[in-house]
């Protein structure tokens, strides 16, 4: 299955060049798909903060980042459409994770319901640890992300990856997982 992944990645960059931002970090793999971008950017870029049971704190978004897209994704059969069985927020934004919560001993969070807004800046591969966390993610801007972690005396980002600090993105497919 990796090796199908890699060749889709490779195809992919093959048949169009690879976006000039300087964004994504090298976690993750930018895919040219204009079509996508554009549509990706007509839809609401707000969301509410909320709480989720693991106390994970997060921006919940349209779920038009999943039915919307996801159809424009090519290889679609390489791919699963991020579904509330995989994430029961469904597609969201992660703010704070539960670990950094419990590490902070954060045990209110203030601004649950305050709408934050953010700006879709790229869609990209996220090759993740394991077969199973591979992903494909719209890599988006959001200051007051950054901002609100701060005033919780957290770093301006989540911390992935062996201890990288990591883009914030929305999550519309997973790598299919093979059932036997």
């Amino acid at each position: 299955m990796k090796f199908i992944l890699i060749a889709f990645v490779a195809l992919f960059a093959a048949v169009s060049p690879l976006s000039a931002t300087s964004l994504p970090p090298a976690e993750f793999q930018s895919l040219t798909n204009p079509q996508l971008l554009q549509a990706a950017r007509q839809i609401s870029c707000i969301g509410p903060l909320k709480q989720a049971d693991d106390n994970s704190i997060y921006i919940q978004v349209s779920q038009e980042y999943i039915t919307r897209l996801f159809p424009m994704i090519p290889q679609q059969q390489l791919f699963d459409g991020f579904a509330p069985s995989q994430d029961p927020r469904g597609a969201c934004i992660e703010v704070i994770t539960k670990e950094e919560m419990r590490q902070a001993k954060i045990k209110t969070f203030q601004a649950l319901g305050r709408a934050l807004p953010f700006r879709v800046i790229d869609f990209c591969y996220a090759p993740g640890l394991t077969a199973a966390s591979q992903k494909l993610v719209l890599i988006i801007s959001a200051p007051l992300i950054s901002e609100l972690r701060r005033k919780y005396n957290l770093p301006p980002k989540i911390t992935r990856f062996g201890k990288k600090p990591s883009e914030f993105y929305i999550t519309i497919g997973a790598v299919a997982q093979a059932t036997n």
